[in-house]
Protein backbone atom coordinates (compact mmCIF):
# COMPACT_ATOMS: atom_id res chain seq x y z
CA UNK A 1 0.00 0.00 0.00
CA UNK A 2 3.01 2.44 0.99
CA UNK A 3 4.22 1.75 -2.27
CA UNK A 4 1.65 2.56 -4.30
CA UNK A 5 1.22 5.83 -2.54
CA UNK A 6 4.66 6.61 -3.67
CA UNK A 7 4.04 6.09 -7.54
CA UNK A 8 0.79 8.29 -6.99
CA UNK A 9 2.85 10.83 -5.64
CA UNK A 10 5.28 10.80 -8.32
CA UNK A 11 2.78 10.15 -10.95
CA UNK A 12 1.07 13.57 -9.68
CA UNK A 13 4.41 15.48 -9.38
CA UNK A 14 4.86 14.37 -12.60
CA UNK A 15 2.17 15.54 -14.41
CA UNK A 16 2.11 19.08 -12.23
CA UNK A 17 6.01 19.80 -13.40
CA UNK A 18 4.93 19.10 -17.08
CA UNK A 19 2.21 20.85 -17.47
CA UNK A 20 3.75 23.75 -15.54
CA UNK A 21 7.60 23.35 -17.01
CA UNK A 22 9.18 26.71 -18.13
CA UNK A 23 10.81 27.23 -21.59
CA UNK A 24 14.83 26.14 -21.75
CA UNK A 25 16.45 27.64 -23.99
CA UNK A 26 20.07 25.52 -23.97
CA UNK A 27 21.47 21.89 -22.49
CA UNK A 28 22.24 24.57 -19.13
CA UNK A 29 19.06 24.72 -18.73
CA UNK A 30 17.83 21.69 -19.22
CA UNK A 31 20.14 20.11 -16.64
CA UNK A 32 19.15 22.77 -14.34
CA UNK A 33 15.62 22.52 -14.63
CA UNK A 34 15.25 18.26 -14.59
CA UNK A 35 17.90 18.58 -11.23
CA UNK A 36 15.86 21.04 -9.44
CA UNK A 37 12.81 19.13 -10.29
CA UNK A 38 14.66 15.36 -9.49
CA UNK A 39 16.01 17.05 -6.18
CA UNK A 40 12.23 18.11 -5.00
CA UNK A 41 10.68 15.15 -5.70
CA UNK A 42 13.78 13.02 -3.44
CA UNK A 43 12.96 15.59 -0.43
CA UNK A 44 8.90 14.66 -0.68
CA UNK A 45 9.95 11.32 -0.49
CA UNK A 46 12.44 11.21 1.73
CA UNK A 47 9.97 13.37 4.37
CA UNK A 48 7.39 11.07 3.46
CA UNK A 49 9.45 7.86 4.49
CA UNK A 50 10.72 9.11 7.38
CA UNK A 51 7.58 10.25 9.07
CA UNK A 52 6.58 6.70 8.24
CA UNK A 53 9.03 4.84 9.80
CA UNK A 54 8.62 7.25 13.02
CA UNK A 55 4.63 6.53 13.15
CA UNK A 56 5.50 2.68 12.53
CA UNK A 57 8.06 3.21 15.78
CA UNK A 58 5.71 5.02 17.70
CA UNK A 59 2.51 2.40 16.71
CA UNK A 60 5.13 -0.21 17.68
CA UNK A 61 6.14 1.16 21.19
CA UNK A 62 2.33 1.85 21.73
CA UNK A 63 1.57 -1.10 21.33
CA UNK A 64 4.34 -3.52 23.19
CA UNK A 65 4.34 -0.93 26.49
Amino acid sequence: MLLVAYYLINLGYGVTVVATWEDVQNIIGVVQSVTSHFSMILLILAVLHYSNLFIIKLIYQFKFK
